[in-house]
């Protein structure tokens, strides 16, 4: 991952065509590929527990065809 690729993440970002995961996630990618541990720490990468950001799907969603 370049510099090029998160920069252009966070315009997108900026202009509303990504959400704000994409550019955390190039950040995050960084993170642990270069090991800093403070950063690994820092609750603005995670702010919730990953038990709270399970998604519960039914069988009625996974059907639904969404991008009608």
């Amino acid at each position: 991952m370049t510099k090029v690729l998160f920069l252009d993440a966070v315009a997108k970002y900026r202009a509303g065509k990504l959400p704000l995961s994409a550019p955390l996630n190039v950040l995050k990618a960084w993170i642990i590929r270069f090991n800093e541990e403070y950063l690994m720490q820092q609750t603005f990468f995670e702010p919730y527990p990953e038990t709270l950001m399970e998604i519960d799907v039914t069988a009625q969603d996974r059907e639904k065809n969404y991008w009608k």
